[in-house]
């Protein structure tokens, strides 16, 4: 398994035990680990969630968990082809949203263009 696989697999692990439990909004706040080691708390009700990198892998499992409306980052420019189209049939306005994330093949997202979203979270995957 590449380094690469590794750490998407490890994105979608996490957004799955996060948003699985996470997405109603019932309960306290959660502390996570991240993948630096460090100690982040994650809010009870994620109302603003941000995807960048190979958003339309973490897109799949937001609309897994009904959260599609929440996505507040769009779509790199790559992913604005008609291979791409049920992106926009989960979340019709994704279309019109900022996207965050740089050209591949490393998807290196724009930290600034991000946090000026104002996400409760966000999954990133970059090389």
């Amino acid at each position: 398994m590449t380094s690469t696989t590794r750490r998407r697999l490890l994105t979608a692990t996490a957004a799955s035990l996060l948003l699985g439990r996470g997405g109603s909004g019932h309960g306290a706040p959660r502390e996570v680990t991240d993948m630096a080691g460090r100690r982040v708390a994650i809010p009870a009700r994620l109302e603003r969630i941000a995807s960048a990198g190979g958003s339309p892998a973490v897109n799949a499992f937001l609309f897994l968990f009904g959260l599609g409306p929440r996505i507040v980052t769009g779509l790199p420019a790559a992913f604005q082809t008609p291979a791409w189209r049920l992106q926009r049939h989960f979340a019709p306005g994704i279309a019109s949203l900022p996207a965050v994330s740089g050209p591949p093949p490393a998807w290196t997202p724009n930290v600034e263009a991000l946090l000026a979203l104002r996400p409760d979270i966000a999954f990133v995957v970059s090389e």
